[in-house]
């Protein structure tokens, strides 16, 4: 009997050990590219194929360098998207401890990101610390940042509506009065997944979140336990309500451990396609 809970010990041991190692060792170097087809009947034949690649959650100060932007970088670029969208958290680290080689570093990462039809980013929750430093960057590398407002995206400049929600702002916006547009294909940003349950009444397909970083270290109960605001209803994957798509990125970066599990970082890149041309 001994033996067997010797070895039984041993076993669940090694497991552990391996676990970790992979989390530390193994996941922290991996970039997953997630594809995603997406099709609708607001989507016209001028959309067929149109490719928008989603980021969020660089981090950098803490566990990400510049060969990590760089990965990120060939990635984006190798597919070449029709729109570039980020979803917030570029910096995470205090105002004073952003360094001029840092700045000129994510400069030079945003700038060098190739899209046919622009670059937009949303504001993230650790942005709020870094806000001038932040739209001095946004602006030198030609993204635009959405505060609560629209844009509209593609070959004639009327085909996709584009909608950065920003929570952080002091003025709060009607999301119903924000998101109204029935008649174009319809996609929303925002850094909080949770924004999803107040959309309920508003005119959106796809609705595009960060934050959570998929949990970083995921076990589907264990992660019930503690959410960080933001997060707390919405946290993992995705979810369809009513029509309307969540689609929760796990980040780029990584947050308090440079250790991921089970939510490796990742890009998604998401093909339109009109109804009826799914399969062709």
């Amino acid at each position: 009997m001994f033996k067997k809970i010797a070895l039984i010990s041993m076993a669940v041991l090694c497991v552990i050990l391996l676990t970790i190692y992979n989390a530390k060792a193994v996941n922290t170097k991996q970039l997953k590219i997630r594809e995603e087809t997406v099709c609708s009947d607001k989507i016209d034949g001028d959309l067929d194929g149109f490719l928008i690649a989603f980021f969020s959650d660089i981090c950098y100060g803490s566990f990400i360098d510049e060969k990590d932007l760089n990965r990120v970088l060939e990635t984006v670029n190798a597919y070449r998207p029709d729109l570039v969208i980020f979803g917030g958290d570029l910096i995470d680290t205090d105002e004073d401890d952003i360094t001029p080689e840092m700045i000129e570093q994510l400069k030079e990462f945003l700038s060098s990101i190739d899209s046919r039809y622009g670059k937009y980013a949303v504001k993230g929750d650790h942005d709020r610390n870094n806000e001038s430093i932040l739209r001095e960057i946004y602006d030198d590398s030609g993204f635009i940042l959405l505060s609560n407002e629209n844009r509209m995206i593609g070959p004639d400049a009327d085909h996709i509506i584009l909608t950065g929600i920003d929570p952080f702002a002091q003025e709060k916006p009607q999301y119903a009065d924000l998101l109204n547009d029935e008649i174009h294909y319809s996609i929303s940003v925002s850094h909080y997944p949770d924004l999803f349950s107040q959309l309920n009444s508003c005119s959106v397909d796809l609705c595009l979140a960060g934050h959570s970083l998929g949990g970083q270290i995921y076990f589907p109960l264990v992660n019930l336990l503690h959410r960080d605001y933001g997060c707390q209803q919405y946290y993992h994957g995705k979810t369809v309500k009513d029509g309307k798509i969540l689609d929760i990125t796990n980040g780029i970066g990584r947050r308090n451990s440079d250790a991921r599990l089970w939510a490796d970082a990742e890009i998604v890149f998401y093909t339109l396609k009109p109804s009826g041309q799914l399969n062709k």
